[in-house]
């Protein structure tokens, strides 16, 4: 460069920079870095990320926002965003933290909440418990076994401060020492026992079953008669179906007549014969390193440390969630860990463009991720294990103008979930219009994997196995009783390894109570008890899957003509009536809607069964009554050597190119089964 040239070069450079002094605005590309440690000072200028002599980084995330705050008010945010990084350590939320608009960045220039490159930071809503000693009272120690008297210590919660204490069936608290979590003692130890017989008060017979409205019944063991004096005894059980729990205190134990009866509200289903049971929160069952006890009206915890006090550290869950998100935008969580809380860890109202990447969620109270509105917010690449309740959640979009949200859940690893809730405990459920859900592995939980509902969702290349292990009549990818949710894909995905409640009935994609208007195309189904249950829907489209050692294939049946028929005229009806599908946009998305409570709306009109390869199956179970009314057409069945795979062994259902399926069923599509499931992240 010239001298003359570098003259004008320096000119323009500060020219440039008083322009920028003059106006205040931000023109660089490089984001703007705040610090967060437990070590810092909201005093300090938050810029530096370890402590100086005068300087360093902020305490608290409220402090970050006031700087954030500050930078737009003196237009100074940076036009490449802004980076919140915490320095490692453990972070105790005593309440949620709210992001609202003010904490928003721009598309592009999003604000990033992240951990400092290397270094693990959780985020934590239990509270650590510190006022814990051997217990005292008489009374309870005489309910205690022998062997546990001199372990068991006692806390109360009230000299804590925590005077609300939620009961067992509502977002209740959990325990955990050097956060593993604790376990509500429990009998039997594992599995149920089963209901003798109830007492007839308010019979009640649905459909043939036969049962009671009142919780009293009898019991054939002698373990029940130690539980007279217990301060908070309680049951859990299946009362009435195999898909609907209910948590409810005792009311009172005859152990003369083997009989016990619970406090109401009683469960909404009733009570009935052979169903299965446990009791918890028993001191008298407190017999093992790990297990606790509480008694909510007196705010007593009781507890076996499984190790010391010296060296572990005993918390308890009682925020009510850890980051509350509304009304944001282009916000995004990265490389975090959240756990042990009481609700949700993140939830993300009627925001747009939130992104949670690459995170560790790990026993909250109700879901870790819920979203709820907005538009094109995500959960991606995150880790979810040992879960109370529930994964991720998405729901938004406008279902009379059918406008996608454009939710996503991509590429997560959920598993073990629904440790406490247990049914209806998902990983992933979606509901509105226009979420997709994709590359997710989901495995080990007593119900759903995927619920789903709403309309024109895409469910594609996730593998789901071992679900609904404590279930029967569940599905491991579920949705029903609605005409109208329909445009759903559900393609290329992997299920296997799905058997129900002592082996005794689950279905891969299950579609009950006249769900309608889905698309089930290429999907691999193996070892399942019931591939696919197609409960009397109409215009659903099963085609191109593979099949493979199923007890049964596809089931197909009309029970809107049937047992269902009720429903039609009431939940069904008002469903329908509740969509504009007389609309010009709801004709042309969905034509066969307008007339349908015209034309025999009970009736699984328009499903298709076509192009599908049972390996080593039975036949399928298409009843009677639904025969007239369906298309099925180009389905065979083959033995696994004709199938040709190329290790099935091993588990790899990909098709060798001289398969006979592709002689046998030319129409037959490859599966791409070598894309579904996770992605490297």
């Amino acid at each position: 460069m010239t001298m003359p040239h570098l003259r004008h070069f320096l000119f323009m450079l500060i020219h440039c920079s008083l322009l920028f002094f003059v106006s205040g605005q931000a023109v660089w590309g490089v984001p703007k870095t705040f610090y967060v440690s437990l070590k810092g000072r909201d005093d300090w200028s938050g810029q530096v990320p370890l402590p100086t002599k005068n300087d360093g980084p902020f305490a608290t995330i409220e402090r970050v926002k006031k700087a954030i705050h500050q930078l737009k008010m003196n237009n100074r945010v940076p036009r490449d965003g802004i980076v919140v990084e915490f320095m490692g350590g453990e972070y105790y939320l005593a309440k949620k933290v709210v992001i609202d608009g003010e904490f928003s960045g721009k598309e592009g220039a999003p604000v990033i909440f992240r951990a400092s490159p290397g270094q693990k930071v959780t985020f934590t809503g239990a509270i650590p418990i510190k006022n814990a000693k051997p217990v005292s009272d008489e009374v309870i120690l005489d309910l205690l076994p022998k062997k546990s008297r001199r372990h068991v210590l006692v806390t109360n919660l009230h000299e804590l401060g925590i005077e609300k204490l939620s009961d067992w069936k509502n977002d209740p608290p959990f325990l955990f020492y050097n956060s593993r979590a604790m376990s509500v003692t429990r009998w039997p130890a594992e599995g149920f026992v089963k209901i003798v017989d109830v007492i007839r008060n308010q019979p009640v017979d649905i459909r043939g079953t036969k049962g009671d409205r009142i919780g009293k019944f009898v019991y054939k063991e002698d373990q029940q008669g130690r539980w007279l004096n217990e301060p908070d005894p309680w049951l859990h059980g299946y009362w009435f179906w195999d898909w609907s729990e209910g948590r409810q205190p005792i009311a009172s134990i005859d152990p003369t007549q083997k009989t016990i009866e619970l406090k109401p509200p009683h469960h909404h289903y009733g009570y009935r014969k052979g169903q299965w049971y446990y009791a918890f929160n028993l001191l008298s069952e407190l017999d093992q390193p790990g297990e606790w006890v509480l008694d909510h009206q007196n705010g007593n915890l009781y507890f076996w440390p499984p190790g010391s006090l010296k060296s572990g550290k005993i918390t308890l869950s009682t925020t009510d969630g850890l980051f509350d998100v509304q009304g944001a935008s282009d916000l995004q969580f990265q490389n975090l860990n959240f756990e042990r809380t009481r609700g949700t860890a993140i939830r993300i109202n009627n925001s747009k463009r939130v992104k949670v990447d690459r995170c560790r969620f790990r026993q909250t109270g109700r879901c870790c991720v819920s979203i709820s509105g907005g538009e094109s917010n995500g959960v991606e690449n995150c880790h979810l294990s040992e879960l109370f309740d529930s994964g991720i959640r998405l729901s938004g979009g406008d279902r009379k103008t059918l406008t996608p949200a454009h939710h996503q859940a991509i590429n997560n690893e959920i598993h073990d979930y629904g440790r406490w809730k247990r049914m209806y405990c998902h990983a992933i459920s979606v509901n509105g219009v226009g979420q997709k859900v994709a590359h997710n592995l989901i495995y080990n939980s007593p119900h759903i994997g995927i619920l789903f509902g709403g309309n024109d969702h895409l469910l594609e290349l996730n593998e789901i196995h071992h679900v609904c292990q404590e279930s029967n009549d569940a599905g491991a990818v579920y949705s029903g009783r609605d005409w109208t949710t329909r445009g759903t894909i559900i393609r290329h995905n992997y299920l296997h390894h799905l058997h129900g409640h002592e082996n005794r009935g689950c279905s891969g994609i299950y579609l009950d109570d006249m769900y309608s208007g889905t698309l089930v195309h290429g999907n691999v189904m193996f070892d399942i008890y019931r591939a696919f249950l197609i409960g009397g829907g109409r215009d659903v489209i099963v085609e191109n899957n593979l099949i493979i050692n199923c007890k049964i294939g596809i089931h197909v049946d009309a029970r809107g003509l049937g047992w269902a028929k009720s429903s039609v005229s009431t939940t069904m009806k008002t469903r329908l009536d509740a969509m504009p599908i007389q609309s010009e946009l709801w004709k042309s998305r969905y034509p066969k809607l307008p007339g349908l409570w015209k034309d025999e709306p009970g009736a699984p009109k328009g499903t298709i069964l076509r192009n599908n390869v049972g390996v080593n199956c039975k036949p399928d179970a298409i009843h009677g009554a639904a025969k007239p009314y369906i298309v099925n057409e180009n389905n065979i069945q083959v033995t696994g050597p004709q199938a040709g795979f190329v290790d099935g062994k091993r588990g790899d259902f990909r098709l060798r190119k001289n398969s006979a399926i592709y002689k046998l069923l030319p129409q037959f599509k490859p599966i791409p089964f070598e894309k579904i499931g996770l992605k490297k992240k």
